[in-house]
């Protein structure tokens, strides 16, 4: 039974520094520089995306839209408290400045991210139906080959070509699904705002991996 800081080993070999609890990691923990948390095995990832330079751009374009309403509106106020016509053209700048502020505001990650909320309910049993379901796999067949080519210079080059791609499912005749419960992820009925993302992971009996290998 392991207890304590420990260094944890996933399947994809990544390291995670974190503690353990009742044999299963449990709390906050380190994986690839990135703040996770760990709940009876389970992983949930908490840090966010970096600063992306379309973010940067994003922002900086809220925030000249932002000055230029500002302006506009300003301009119209003075315009129209000398009597000039034109103050009126600095007011419509100003409501269309502003529209093109919202526009530009609401196409964000945060706004995408609050558009596809569940409420804890509805997650609950999302989960529930997920882990009764059937697993999903999916053969995906592709035939190609390499073409090789020299510049003027003499340099050589491969390009792959695809010459027909295929689909095709596989069907399980019978699964046991390991998951935790639904009850063990209780913990975000106390978070506010969180994402959640589930990895499936598929492991195959001996006689399915033999079908496997046939049917591809």
């Amino acid at each position: 039974m392991r207890h304590g800081r420990c260094k944890y080993t996933r399947k994809d070999k990544k390291p995670i520094f974190g503690s353990f609890a009742n044999d299963k990691p449990n709390g906050l923990a380190v994986s690839d520089g990135k703040t996770v948390l760990f709940k009876d095995g389970m992983l949930v990832v908490l840090s966010g995306d970096e600063l992306t330079g379309c973010k940067m751009y994003r922002t900086g374009s809220q925030i000249l839209l932002c000055l230029g309403v500002l302006i506009a509106a300003g301009m119209g106020v003075v315009l129209s408290g000398n009597r000039d016509p034109t103050g009126q053209n600095y007011y419509a700048l100003a409501v269309l400045l502003y529209i093109i502020y919202m526009c530009v505001s609401g196409a964000n990650d945060a706004c995408r991210y609050l558009c596809n909320t569940l409420g804890i309910v509805q997650l609950f049993k999302d989960v529930e139906l997920g882990i009764a379901a059937a697993p999903i796999c999916n053969h995906h067949m592709e035939c190609f080959h390499y073409e090789t080519s020299r510049d003027k210079e003499g340099n050589e080059s491969k390009r792959k070509v695809v010459t027909s791609t295929h689909d095709q499912p596989f069907n399980f005749e019978e699964w046991v699904d390991q998951s935790p419960p639904a009850s063990t992820i209780d913990y975000l009925e106390y978070l506010l705002l969180s994402r959640l993302n589930i990895a499936e992971i598929i492991n195959y009996s001996p006689a399915a991996r033999h079908r496997l290998n046939n049917e591809r």
